[in-house]
């Protein structure tokens, strides 16, 4: 979590009409991770 705590620092994640954030950060940096393990 604190990594993407970290993340969303440097990129935030996008608010919904209705004030919450569109992803967790855990899941924030899940996605993320899985990103950039699949491109390698």
């Amino acid at each position: 979590m604190l990594t993407g705590l970290w993340h969303h620092q440097h990129d935030p994640i996008a608010i919904k009409s209705y004030g919450r954030r569109a992803k967790s950060l855990f899941r924030y940096r899940c996605d993320f991770l899985c990103c950039k393990l699949l491109a390698i």
